[in-house]
């Protein structure tokens, strides 16, 4: 049963990144410059907890590398918005709201991966849309703010890069992937919309302290976990344990973050959503 530890492992860190990434978010003056802190520290992280795994390097082809441009702009999108959203969106609902990403990522595989529509992916495609509805929506009407605006900004850059991903990770060793994808944001985020100062960097810094370095190691082996418990069980198997991030998120925002507004259509979106998932691999 060590896949099953595995996967409960990166489930609980995935609710610590959601809350972790909330307080930090919700303390930063400027969360693009959070972002480029945190990517800088994660970049650094992940090479050295990587190190110990096999290192290996194929010859490329050319659209490899396009795709890994690609990966980095779709990440640097994702990265310059997700704190901003965050900062604004309590820690429940942007959990939800990200489910989503699952949805545009199949879509894609649909789309340009080839492969197989079947009923239980629409079937989950539509619970998880609705249980997303059911947190976004007030009185049948949109709140387009701007918390939800950068939220669903991140939302699809990480829907679209997901099978991006899929296929440029067969030409890199792992840790040489991570770090590309880490650290390619840091060298993009300073200079759009606007340069971001050395001085905005060392604000976040002071703001963010030892939460920073914390998120990174929370976020990196939220991702080894998963990765390692796929490589001993079957994505069945290993997707409704790390999926239960989303519902263990929406109770740890209830119980001790006070994010009680909503409450119920909080409860049933996250069943909604955990089941869509479930559904998604079966």
């Amino acid at each position: 049963m060590t896949w099953f530890i595995y996967a409960l492992l990166s489930a609980i860190l995935g609710v610590g990144y959601s809350v972790v990434s909330r307080q930090l978010s919700v303390k930063s003056e400027n969360p693009r410059a959070l972002s480029i802190v945190f990517n800088a520290c994660s970049s650094l992280i992940a090479l050295a907890l990587f190190s110990f795994e096999k290192w290996w390097f194929n010859p490329v082809p050319l659209y490899v590398w396009g795709l890994l441009f690609l990966a980095i702009i779709l990440y640097t999108i994702f990265e310059a918005t997700h704190f901003y959203g965050r900062k604004h969106v309590d820690a429940s609902t942007s959990s939800i709201i990200f489910r989503l990403n699952t949805v545009i990522s199949v879509f894609m595989a649909f789309l340009f991966l080839k492969e197989d529509v079947t009923l239980n992916k629409i079937l989950a495609t539509i619970l998880i849309v609705f249980g997303t509805y059911l947190v976004t929506v007030k009185k049948l009407s949109l709140k387009f703010n701007k918390g939800l605006i950068y939220i669903l900004a991140a939302t699809l850059a990480l829907g679209l890069v997901r099978p991006v991903d899929k296929v440029a990770t067969h030409f890199f060793a792992p840790p040489l992937y991570t770090f590309f994808i880490y650290i390619g944001p840091v060298l993009l985020m300073p200079f759009f919309p606007r340069i971001i100062k050395l001085q905005e960097l060392k604000q976040e810094i002071s703001l963010g302290k030892w939460f920073i370095p914390l998120l990174g190691l929370i976020n990196i082996f939220e991702y080894y976990f998963m990765i390692k418990a796929y490589a001993l069980a079957d994505a069945s198997l290993v997707v409704p344990i790390v999926s239960l991030s989303t519902v263990f998120t929406v109770i740890v925002g209830i119980i001790f973050l006070g994010e009680r507004d909503n409450m119920v259509k909080k409860i049933i979106a996250a069943i909604l959503a955990f089941i869509g998932l479930l559904l998604i691999k079966m």
